[in-house]
């Protein structure tokens, strides 16, 4: 289950993250599972998680330290999952407001994935495969160089990818991507 964690506003976070009672707040007319019940023996992906509010981290916190969720007006449950997330803020920054406890909860075992100007070999597999999912999804597949296209159409899409593999790519893979 992925949700992303900028998009929540501090208000709603509860009950997005881990449910409500039927009747817990006004128009609560049904009980609604969170993101944990939904990712009860599975994962649960918290996407920027250094955008989340300062009041839903100390939750969160809990969740992962206990094990443990409460869904709005309901009792505490214990829940089995494995709780990924990920961010491009710098979370151990002068500057960073985010709970140092959750960080370091988080921060269990850290993939650090480098820019991809650091990577440039991986900018043409990449390259190809979103001009390929990009071709397929309007139905251009033909724009693409094949087994048999000639040397002039090779030449250009060469030329193409030698200049993406010297920009900086600033906005790493998601600007590649667009």
């Amino acid at each position: 289950v992925s949700m992303n964690m900028a998009a929540i506003p501090p208000e709603l976070a509860p009950a997005a993250l881990f449910g409500s009672a039927r009747g817990a707040f006004t128009g609560a007319d049904r009980a609604s599972e969170g993101y944990f019940h939904r990712a009860r023996g599975g994962s649960l992906f918290l996407d920027e998680i250094g955008a989340t509010d300062m009041a839903v981290q100390p939750q969160l916190l809990r969740a992962l330290q206990q094990r443990e969720i409460q869904s709005v007006g309901g009792p505490i449950e214990r829940v089995d999952l494995r709780v990924l997330s990920a961010t491009d803020t710098d979370l151990d920054g002068g500057d960073s407001d985010f709970n140092t406890a959750l960080r370091y909860r988080l921060g269990a075992c850290e993939i650090h994935v480098p820019p991809l100007r650091d990577h440039p070999e991986d900018i043409g597999e990449l390259l190809w495969h979103f001009l390929r999912c990009g071709a397929d999804e309007t139905g251009r597949g033909e724009i693409l160089p094949g087994a048999r296209a000639g040397a002039v159409g090779v030449a250009a899409w060469a030329r193409v990818f030698f200049l993406f593999l010297r920009y900086r790519w600033p906005g790493n893979v998601r600007q590649l991507a667009n």
